[in-house]
């Protein structure tokens, strides 16, 4: 069988960038982009591109840079089949334990021994934004633990939107834990196809409703809204996403700098009862409480 040829795209960062800066940049590229990016070296990412994708991806890097960095940047591609690309990955992505319930897992590692009491959530890096190691996802992963243990006794009379649903991480995570109704969505067909396949490996296909289309396509409200996406996309959908929700709205993708903005565009729109912040790193994100 011929093997898929796919890039290697390697980016060069001037060195004498702030490594705060770097890993913002980093995260950006990840959000923007939809896919894993892999940190070499202080100032050396690394992704992967098809044949399709690989001018399209560099045009984003680059105009990513002009807006967000000061010094330029280098983009080199080299071609290799992606039985390498995996091999490489496969030494970086580890289980990794988000909140007191989940352990994330690709699907070559074994969950240790000691995490048995865990929800273990298999995920392998793919096209699909969302592998459980990003910030983003990592701070609704935890906020999805807290509810849940919080009001364990009505969960499975609860509903739940996943906006953007990227791997279905968040969908698959709400399911485990035991919500009732629950729908993902993404306007990327091939998004919801990577998701219906994790919610296939984690035993959990059917308790999903996975949708291709936008929030207004959508019949209803839920007593939960998650919407981890850019911070820019979240403003614009601002009405929306309230007229969707009923008890409690969190939205994540947010850079420290942007959460005021956000803030004030979703405070306008609908009566509250109050909105918490939790944050990692340079992300936060922002649980509103509604009447």
């Amino acid at each position: 069988m011929t093997k898929q040829t796919v890039y290697k795209l390697q980016v060069r960062i001037d060195s004498n960038v702030d490594e705060s800066l770097m890993d913002e940049f980093t995260s950006m590229i990840a959000m923007n982009l939809q896919r894993p990016v892999l940190q070499l070296s202080s100032n050396i990412l690394e992704l992967s591109a098809s044949t399709e994708e690989q001018q399209f991806i560099i045009s984003s890097i680059s105009n990513l840079a002009n807006s967000f960095l000061s010094q330029p940047i280098k983009v080199t591609i080299e071609s290799y089949d992606d039985s390498d690309w995996e091999s490489e990955w496969k030494k970086h992505i580890k289980p990794i334990e988000v909140g007191k319930k989940f352990l994330i897992c690709p699907s070559w590692e074994f969950p240790p021994h000691n995490d048995q009491n865990r929800l273990v959530i298999t995920i392998d890096p793919g096209m699909a934004f969302g592998t459980g190691h990003h910030e983003t996802t990592r701070l609704c992963l935890e906020w999805i633990d807290r509810f849940a243990l919080a009001n364990r006794e009505i969960l499975s009379r609860i509903s739940l939107l996943d906006v953007g649903t990227g791997s279905g991480i968040l969908a698959i995570a709400s399911a485990l834990v035991g919500f009732g109704s629950i729908t993902a969505i993404d306007n990327d067909p091939e998004a919801i196809s990577v998701a219906r396949e994790n919610a296939l490996k984690n035993n959990v296909y059917e308790k999903i409703n996975f949708f291709v289309g936008e929030p207004s396509e959508i019949n209803g409200a839920f007593d939960v809204v998650i919407a981890n996406i850019q911070s820019n996309v979240l403003i614009e959908m601002a009405p929306l996403l309230t007229r969707k929700t009923v008890m409690r709205l969190v939205l994540s993708g947010i850079l420290k700098e942007q959460e005021k903005s956000v803030r004030v565009a979703f405070e306008t729109k609908q009566s509250f009862s109050g909105v918490s912040l939790s944050q990692l790193g340079e992300w936060v994100l922002l649980d509103f409480a509604y009447v």
